[in-house]
């Protein structure tokens, strides 16, 4: 019956993964969280969009050092052919005006780079950001299938108690008085009814998960994940304030200043009108005879009333502005580093105690009252307290589990650690035995 129930319940789970209709890849792989990120990272509009802005950030960089084009102007009028009698309309104009923009090229250059680099720290600060989502979303679903095994456990041992009880006539089992047997029937509906609730919690994770990756699931398979282990990464936290400043949030902020610094260059060497080189080959007569002549000239704006500063002003508001942006952004960086590390080390110390003060003599206490009640030596309210003292330690021991994987990943994500192109440091213990 439990087998059936389990297949039922993970044909269910596929048929919600295959409702999203998102065809693109199959469940039923085994999903690690390395492999579950680059999948993310695939297919991400928000990750496709970061270097789509990259590559536009390259084209303007090599536009910023580009000179302005030149313009050419004709002109053709009748003034010849009035003076010689012949009318009609005769060119006799032709100015070419190239624009010399001394300076300025060098600075739009400084502020295309520094944009293009903000561009590309802001990929990798996306890139972070959905490693953080995925590594939450994918220790929430392994606690799910973590707790709803259990919970299957427990309803398998409430039932195994309900069977000793009907067992043939001819063998020696214990008495229990009608009292007791209606108290074994709610500790099965009971277990029964956490694992229907165990049952929800899974479908949800499961769906979220399936949405995330992109995931299309068959009606016999679903997300296939490694169980819910302890994850310790052995992190020192003044190293990772030194290198804080790689973080790639602070590398954006910064290249934002950069940028915002660079404007004020440009907007310095644009405050007026590039100087103009005007060249020119013009044709009149003189003396009843056409004459052809060429000369250069130089236009440059006169700054007499106007001298063109808000540009300068809004370029050192902007510089202001990134300033203040990278620094709250150091601010927080330390503080949420500071607290995930804690967080973390606590969890860690907690893991111990709860597993050898609470889980383990949970354990043994059940085996020895199950052992106990069967000899006659203990009651059913015993029984009872042991079987729900045990399998709710144990379903809290599975959420400090998952609670120190995403606190790690919180505290990867502070430090801006990625997941990608590192070495696994993570050193697995071995889980409860069951």
């Amino acid at each position: 019956m439990t087998t059936y129930r389990k297949q039922g319940i993970r044909s269910l789970i596929c048929v919600l993964l295959l409702a999203t209709n998102l065809p693109v890849a199959n469940a039923a792989q085994s999903w690690t969280l390395d492999n579950s990120i680059r999948r993310v990272l695939d297919v991400a509009p928000e990750f496709s969009a970061s270097q789509q802005m990259i590559q536009l950030r390259e084209d303007e960089q090599q536009q910023a050092n580009l000179w302005p084009n030149p313009e050419i102007e004709i002109r053709a009028d009748e003034s010849m052919g009035l003076d010689d009698g012949s009318g009609g309309y005769d060119v006799n104009e032709l100015r070419i005006s190239q624009p010399i923009p001394f300076k300025r090229l060098s600075h739009q250059k400084n502020q295309a780079q520094a944009s293009l680099l903000a561009s590309q720290s802001k990929k990798m600060q996306q890139q972070l950001m959905l490693e953080h989502k995925t590594a939450l979303l994918y220790h929430q679903l392994q606690l799910e299938i973590a707790l709803y095994d259990l919970s299957q456990q427990r309803l398998q041992v409430a039932e195994r108690f309900m069977r000793e009880q009907h067992k043939n006539s001819n063998q020696l089992v214990r008495y229990l008085t009608p009292l007791e047997q209606k108290r074994l029937a709610i500790l099965r509906e009971s277990a029964r009814q956490a694992s229907t609730r165990a049952e929800g919690k899974l479908n949800e994770a499961a769906s979220q998960f399936s949405i995330l990756l992109n995931l299309q699931a068959d009606q016999q398979t679903t997300p296939q994940l490694a169980s819910l282990e302890l994850m310790f990464e052995k992190l020192d936290l003044q190293a990772l304030k030194q290198q804080l400043a790689e973080h790639p949030q602070l590398q954006l902020k910064q290249h934002q200043v950069d940028a915002a610094q660079a404007g004020i260059e440009v907007a310095n060497a644009s405050r007026y009108k590039d100087p103009t080189v005007n060249l020119f080959i013009e044709q009149d007569r003189f003396n009843n005879q056409s004459e052809t002549y060429s000369g250069i000239s130089l236009s440059m704006e006169l700054p007499l009333w106007n001298s063109n500063r808000r540009a300068q002003s809004v370029a050192r508001a902007e510089l202001i502005n990134a300033r203040t942006e990278h620094e709250l952004q150091l601010r927080e960086l330390n503080s949420q580093l500071q607290q995930s590390y804690m967080h973390y080390a606590h969890l860690l110390e907690q893991q111990k105690a709860y597993r050898s003060q609470l889980l383990t003599p949970a354990k043994q206490m059940f085996e020895l009252s199950r052992e106990s009640f069967a000899a006659g030596e203990e009651n059913i309210l015993g029984l009872i307290d042991s079987h729900n003292s045990y399998f709710e330690i144990h379903a809290g021991y599975l959420d400090i589990l998952a609670s120190i994987a995403q606190e790690l990943a919180h505290l990867r994500y502070a430090a801006g650690l990625s997941l990608l192109g590192t070495a696994d440091m993570s050193e697995l213990q071995p889980g409860v035995a069951q």
